[in-house]
């Protein structure tokens, strides 16, 4: 097993990662009463997460690809944060 391989499925595990954290966000965010509207940016940024469709480069040995999962990774925990625990609006 190469490098590059270990590089595709650390970035495919961060993918997963990033929609256990919009699942969970979602939970969350119905649980608490409010609508999970906003979580349509957090799953759009996992489907276009490097660690589904980028290839790792032939190079860095997959070096660039885990880089851009890890920052695809917190910026979906972020969103996922922010949907979860932003304020419910009072009706």
């Amino acid at each position: 097993m190469g490098c590059a391989t270990v590089a595709v499925w650390g970035a495919r595990g961060l993918a997963l990662l990033g929609g256990l954290l919009v699942i969970g966000a979602l939970a969350w965010s119905r649980r608490r009463g409010s609508g999970g509207r906003a979580l349509a940016a957090a799953l759009l940024l996992v489907l276009a997460h490097p660690g589904i469709w980028m290839a790792p480069g032939a190079l860095d040995c997959g070096a660039g690809l885990v880089k851009a999962a890890g920052a695809f990774t917190a910026l979906i925990g972020v969103v996922a944060a922010w949907t979860a625990l932003r304020p419910v609006p009072e009706d």
